[in-house]
């Protein structure tokens, strides 16, 4: 399953850009992906903003930011 971000009121369509890809997963890896980073550097620099943020998948659920951190949580994380 692939995680993207959208920031509250952002274009849907912008879950294609490699940006707001968090990364994808199988039943027991999650591979990070750029979008992850962002998302990071927002906690960071602006966590203000962590509240408007949504995490959506390919399989067109939609998570707050705990759920989909408990759900990676499982997970093990591996860089390429």
């Amino acid at each position: 399953m692939t995680y993207y971000f959208l920031l509250e009121g952002e274009d849907p369509e912008h879950v294609i850009y490699d940006a707001n890809t968090l990364g994808h997963s199988t039943k027991k890896t999650f591979y990070p992906e750029r979008g992850l980073q962002r998302l990071m550097k927002i906690s960071d620099q602006l966590p203000e903003l962590l509240e408007k943020i949504t995490i959506h998948s390919d399989g067109n659920k939609t998570y707050t930011i705990n759920e989909f951190l408990k759900i990676i949580s499982k997970l093990i994380i591996i860089q390429h």
